[in-house]
């Protein structure tokens, strides 16, 4: 199943390895690709959407980042303020 939500967001339910819940990629035309283990139910689902959106939005593939740091942001309930995009 893949689902576009606003624009830029492309949602893939998949089977994933047990151990991973989600995972997001960004491409590069600026999407991003989310891929959703279908072995989650709909709560565990939106639940790690949520999760990847948050990475999305504080633009963790874009800055220097710690991976502990960025994980951090993206369990937080609110995401960070959106920062301009920097050039690759």
């Amino acid at each position: 199943m893949t689902e576009n939500i606003g624009g830029e967001v492309f949602v893939r339910i998949i089977p994933l390895p047990m151990r991973v819940g989600a995972v997001v990629l960004p491409n590069d035309d600026g999407t991003y690709d989310v891929y959703i283990s279908s072995h989650l139910d709909q709560k565990q689902r939106e639940q790690k959407l949520a999760h990847e959106l948050r990475h999305v939005a504080g633009q963790h593939f874009y800055r220097e980042l710690d991976v502990t740091v960025a994980e951090d942001e993206a369990n937080a309930e609110k995401a960070p303020p959106r920062r301009g995009r920097k050039e690759r």
